[in-house]
Formats: C-alpha cells, structure tokens, sequence
C-alpha cells in the first residue's frame, strides 16, 4: 500500500492520539493564558528552533516572551525559547528525549516540562548553572503552577481527562 501524498515524499507515523489530545489542550490553556495576558507568543511543532548553526529542534510547545520576540522568524525561531513543552508517546525514544533535554541545558531554556499521558504526570524542570532541577511533578490530580507563567493555575485533570486506560508513555 503506497502512503507517500506525492512521489519521494514520506510520511513520518503518526503521534498517538493521547499525545496530540495533550498537547492541544495544553497548548490550548498555555495560549488563552497568554494572550490575555498579552505575555508573548506559544508556538507548537512542526515549528524549527535553531539554537546554533548544528542544532535544531522541534519542541511539541514553546513560547517566547514578547521582549524576546525577535528570535521568532518567518520560518523559525533563532534562539532558546523562554520554555519548552515536551508530551511523550510511544515515538519519543528516550535518546531523544536525552538529546532534547541535552540541548535545551546547553542553550539555557528556563524552563521545561515533559508531559507524560500514559502516567498522567507533568514534570516541571528548570533550568540553573548546574543544569536542569526538579520544580515539581504534578498528577492528574494536581494543579500546575509555572514558574514562567506565575499566575497560571493548571488544574490537570482538564488536560489528562478521558484518556483511556493504558499506562505508560504508550497511553
């Protein structure tokens, strides 16, 4: 069975439906918040972060603040974004979180959460000269408080409801 849309042109698998309903409904909550707010931009993936002329990355969610809002470019953002969401699923190989969490140290993202469906949980992690340190993992029972976002209140249980019964970072 040909998948391709056009000839040469392949097609990445697709992300697993509780990544793509996580990330929206983060996406969704982290934009209301900040453009009420008027704080700066969220962008999402497929959106390019080049953090050097070697390393480019596509976080799930970032946003960058309005004084930084110079980085952001018509086909990519130049430089570390202020945070960076990452959802696992079953396509997030841990090398390639490692590798994601390697560069977002090295380049100085603030800060970092990684959402995890299958185990319902967010860990919030930020960034200091020692790398990266632990602000807190909240469960689907938890209300979410940021660090960039300080008058965020993110209660969980919106963002990992209905998602079926598996666990892990297969959910």
């Amino acid at each position: 069975m040909r998948c391709d849309p056009f000839p040469g042109c392949g097609i990445l698998p697709a992300l697993s439906v509780p990544h793509q309903i996580v990330t929206l409904r983060l996406a969704a909550a982290l934009l209301a918040h900040v453009e009420i707010r008027k704080l700066g931009h969220l962008l999402f993936a497929p959106c390019n972060v080049i953090f050097s002329r070697d390393t480019m990355v596509q976080p799930d969610i970032f946003f960058v603040r309005k004084e930084r809002s110079g980085l952001i470019g018509e086909m990519s953002v130049q430089g570390a974004p202020d945070m960076v969401i990452e959802v696992l699923s079953p396509q997030s190989h841990e090398r390639e979180l490692r590798f994601k969490t390697s560069v977002y140290s090295r380049f100085s993202v603030h800060e970092y959460w990684i959402a995890d469906p299958g185990n319902r949980t967010i860990e919030i992690l930020v960034w200091s000269e020692i790398g990266y340190i632990s602000a807190g993992l909240f469960g689907a029972t938890d209300s979410l408080q940021s660090i960039s976002f300080p008058k965020l209140v993110l209660p969980l249980r919106k963002v990992f409801r209905n998602l079926g019964t598996r666990k892990g970072v297969n959910g």
